[in-house]
C-alpha cells in the first residue's frame, strides 16, 4: 500500500540520515587516514539511503528513471563502503602519505633545537596531531640510570623506571602494546592516565640499529576505529622519531665538540697573552737586578738605589698577580 511505502521512505530517511550524520561527525573528529575512511563510509551511507529511497519512490510513482538512478547510487555506495571498510593496500599508502609528509615537515627542524625539552614537547604535539589523538608521550632512555625521561608541560622532567607505565612495558618487552582500558590494566598509575584522559593507549619502542632509544606512546579518550592503520603508522613514526632523537644527540655532541675546540683555542690565546705579559715585568726585574748587582760590585759602599728597589718590588707584584690569575684559570677548568 502507498501509505506503507511512505512510512518506509520516512523510516529510511530518518534512520539512514542519522547513521550518515554519525559517520560524518566521526570523520570530522578524526584525522589522517581514519578521517578519509570515515568520510568514505559517510558517503556510502548517504548514497545507500538515497538508493533505497529512490527505489521506493520509483515503485511508488512507477518510474524506471528513478530505478536506474537508484541502482547507480547503490553501486556508488558499494564502492564507498569498500574504500571505507576494506581499502586496498595502495589506497591506504596513498592516504597515509599526506600525514607522513606533514609530520616530517613539522618535526624535521626539531633535530637542531638546543632546548631538548622543547624539542620533545613539539615532537609529541606533532605525533598527537598526526594520529588525531588526545596526546602523545616520548620517553627517552637513560641506560646509565635505567630510567625513561618524559618532558612535562610544567617544565620539568618526569623520570620513571624502565617498566613503569604501559609505555615502559613496551620498551622493556620491545614490542607494541595496545590497551583499551589503561587505568584498569595499570592501576598503579591510574591517576596519571585519568589526568590526561588516556583511556586507550598504544605504545611502541623506539629502536635504531639495535639501540634502544626510548618509547613512543599515543593515548586517546576513546578507542580508534581503525586500529590496524594506527599500528602501522605508529611503527613508522616511532622509527622516524628515533632518527630525529639520534640526530639531536649527534648535533648536541657536535656542539659540545665545537665548544671544547673554542675553549681550547681561547685557552691557547690566553696562555700566549699571559706569557707575553709575564715576560714584560720579568724583563724589568732582571734588568734592574743586574744593574744593582753591577753597581754593588763596582762600589759596595755606594748608597742604596731606592728607586731601583721599588721598581723591582712593583714588577714582582705584577708577576705575582699574573701567576695568581693563571692559577685561577686552572681552578676554573677543574670546577673549583
Amino acid at each position: 500500500p502507498r501509505e506503507i511505502e511512505l512510512v518506509l521512505i520516512a523510516w529510511f530517511l530518518l534512520v539512514g540520515g542519522y547513521a550518515a550524520g554519525s559517520f560524518a561527525r566521526a570523520a570530522a573528529r578524526s584525522r589522517g587516514i581514519t578521517r578519509r575512511r570515515m568520510t568514505a563510509v559517510a558517503i556510502g551511507s548517504v548514497t545507500f539511503i538515497a538508493a533505497i529511497v529512490l527505489v521506493l519512490v520509483g515503485a511508488l510513482v512507477e518510474s524506471e528513471a528513478t530505478s536506474v538512478i537508484g541502482q547507480l547510487l547503490a553501486l556508488a555506495s558499494a564502492i564507498a563502503f569498500f574504500l571505507g571498510f576494506a581499502p586496498p593496500g595502495w589506497i591506504r599508502r596513498a592516504w597515509r602519505e599526506p600525514d607522513l609528509r606533514e609530520f616530517l615537515q613539522r618535526s624535521i627542524h626539531l633535530a637542531s633545537l638546543t632546548d631538548e625539552r622543547k624539542a620533545i614537547m613539539d615532537l609529541q604535539s606533532a605525533v598527537a596531531d598526526t594520529f588525531g589523538a588526545t596526546g602523545a608521550a616520548i620517553g627517552v632512555a637513560d641506560p646509565n640510570r635505567r630510567v625513561l625521561r618524559y618532558a612535562r608541560r610544567t617544565g620539568e622532567w618526569l623520570e620513571s623506571p624502565y617498566d613503569a607505565f604501559i609505555g615502559g612495558r613496551a620498551f622493556t618487552q620491545q614490542r607494541r602494546i595496545v590497551t583499551h582500558d589503561a587505568p584498569g590494566e595499570d592501576p598503579e598509575n591510574a591517576s596519571t592516565y585519568q589526568e590526561v584522559a588516556a583511556h586507550t593507549v598504544i605504545a611502541a619502542p623506539i629502536t635504531l640499529e639495535d639501540r634502544h632509544i626510548g618509547v613512543l606512546t599515543v593515548f586517546a579518550s576513546r578507542a580508534p576505529i581503525f586500529i590496524e592503520d594506527d599500528m602501522w603508522l605508529l611503527d613508522l613514526i616511532a622509527d622516524q622519531t628515533g632518527v630525529l632523537l639520534e640526530a639531536r644527540a649527534l648535533n648536541a655532541e657536535e656542539a659540545s665538540l665545537q665548544s671544547r675546540e673554542e675553549a681550547a683555542h681561547l685557552k691557547e690565546e690566553f696562555l700566549s697573552a699571559a706569557a707575553h705579559d709575564l715576560r714584560t715585568p720579568l724583563t724589568v726585574v732582571l734588568g734592574q737586578a743586574e744593574l744593582l748587582e753591577r753597581r754593588a760590585a763596582r762600589n759596595p759602599t755606594a748608597p742604596v738605589d731606592a728607586a731601583g728597589i721599588a721598581r723591582i718590588a712593583r714588577e714582582a707584584r705584577r708577576l705575582r698577580d699574573l701567576v695568581s690569575q693563571l692559577l685561577d684559570v686552572q681552578r676554573l677548568e677543574k670546577g673549583a
